[in-house]
């Protein structure tokens, strides 16, 4: 008898070494995600605001094409308008 508890007490150890682990791992696995969030995020940021800056100069040079070609601008808006009419229609 004393040989099944001493094996029961091996097994008990085992079990709660083996949790233990898990609890650990599962810890690691959460910092590895929250700062693999936290990149991501930082990494979309900067993105976003690049992505600003372009669409601003990309607004300065149409202001400054239609202001140069105003007569160009609207012809092309016609057209533009014209042509979505007629998809839109169908």
């Amino acid at each position: 008898m004393v040989h099944k508890t001493s094996i029961d007490t091996q097994m008990s150890e085992g079990n709660s070494d083996i949790k233990s682990r898990s609890n650990s791992l599962d810890r690691d696995f959460s910092d590895l995600a929250k700062e693999g969030a936290k990149i991501f995020a930082h990494k979309a940021q900067e993105e976003v605001e690049h992505l600003k800056v372009n669409c601003h100069d990309y607004e300065k040079q149409a202001t400054n094409y239609i202001v140069q070609n105003p007569g160009k601008s609207v012809l092309a808006a016609l057209a533009s308008g014209f042509v979505l009419a007629l998809l839109l229609k169908r």
